[in-house]
């Protein structure tokens, strides 16, 4: 407590002078370095939503709401935004194997999902495009024609497309098992059989169970240059399918089968365009993390806390970046170099934390979980 009188500032201890007086000395309080006013100094960035949105698609394209885009371009260009789906049923073929296949494409009259019937000859051993009596689905909410397309009106780029199938027989009769896979150069997994992707290293082998979904798979991002741009094609990303899931069971049984795909348009007939963000530098570190997971698995919701975790922990790639710019007092703004590559609230399925914060730490810079 200071004695009465004195003005509440901080003293130093009391000390007697050659007179036997006590004096004291107002201290001046020390000034408080603006970046890191204490041990502790805590940044925050935020990722554009587009590339939260982007991710939460790519991931899980079936629960994500309509509005991502690829955030890939240094001048974002207003496009418009779609989400559509396919929903059938598939049967397995006379050799009690089936299967369904994407190719995706934003043309309402062109075929999107091929899947087999009850009357599919087809083998484990054989390749999917020997298969016969297939059944063709198109995807009549697509918003244009293939002409459109083709003609240059109107040009296009997916963003997410993903393929996911459940058992909707007798529950008694559950039997089978379900080989998922996304190829990854994008070229046509239908070359494959379910005997090469029951071996196959980037394939996920499933039982028929009582989960709501035996098996899904999801394209994990663009895997060469012109899938990043739009495209005057009716299929964008060529012709090739891409994504497959196929089922060994028992002849005849019947599973339902959903298909979703987000894509983006632009062109003079596009109306309802909105506008885009761009962050390259994070849709980097998205795809790096993509790719890591499907390096063992394809892509599906379930690996979405594996695909945080792995986009989180190359971001803290960039952490010396930034605690050498606050030791020499250099903190980048929100444009800057490093800027964008938190999120700051996940969109969809989150993990079972958020991801928001930079710790600035006097021996180690570390992650904040939670908000």
């Amino acid at each position: 407590m200071n004695p009465p009188g004195t003005t509440g500032k901080k003293l130093r201890k009391a000390t007697p002078t050659k007179t036997g007086q006590v004096q004291r000395k107002a201290v001046k309080p020390k000034r408080k370095n603006p970046l890191v006013q204490s041990s502790k100094q805590e940044i925050a960035w935020r990722v554009p939503e587009c590339v939260t949105m982007f991710m939460s698609a790519m991931v899980n394209p079936f629960d994500t709401e309509a509005g991502a885009c690829l955030p890939a371009e240094l001048f974002p260009l207003p496009s418009g935004k779609y989400k559509t789906s396919v929903r059938t049923r598939l049967n397995l073929g006379t050799a009690g194997i089936g299967f369904a296949a994407v190719t995706p494409t934003g043309a309402n009259d062109f075929s999107l999902l091929q899947t087999s019937t009850a009357t599919t000859v087809l083998t484990s051993a054989q390749p999917l495009t020997a298969a016969t009596n297939l059944n063709n689905v198109s995807a009549i909410q697509n918003p244009y024609a293939g002409a459109i397309y083709t003609a240059g009106t109107v040009l296009i780029r997916m963003v997410a497309a993903g393929l996911r199938v459940k058992y909707v027989g007798q529950l008694a009769s559950r039997n089978g098992t379900c080989a998922a896979f996304e190829d990854p150069d994008h070229n046509d997994a239908r070359r494959f059989g379910y005997d090469t992707l029951a071996s196959h290293p980037q394939s996920e082998i499933t039982r028929v169970d009582n989960e709501s979904w035996d098996a899904a798979c999801c394209l994990s991002g663009p895997v060469v240059p012109n899938e990043f741009e739009f495209q005057a094609l009716t299929y964008p990303m060529g012709t090739a399918a891409p994504l497959v899931i196929i089922i060994s069971g028992v002849a005849g049984d019947l599973y339902e089968v959903e298909c979703y795909q987000h894509f983006e348009v632009i062109g003079q007939q596009v109306t309802n365009k909105t506008r885009s963000h761009s962050d390259p530098q994070a849709l980097g570190k998205a795809l790096e993390a993509s790719k890591g997971v499907t390096a063992n698995v394809p892509l599906s919701p379930k690996q979405g806390p594996a695909l945080w975790e792995r986009f989180i922990a190359g971001v803290q790639e960039t952490l010396p970046m930034i605690t050498s710019a606050i030791g020499n007092r250099i903190l980048p703004g929100v444009g800057g170099a490093i800027a964008g590559l938190i999120t700051n609230g996940l969109a969809g399925p989150p993990p079972s934390s958020n991801f928001n914060k930079l710790v600035y730490e006097k021996k180690s810079p570390m992650l904040l979980l939670g908000n």
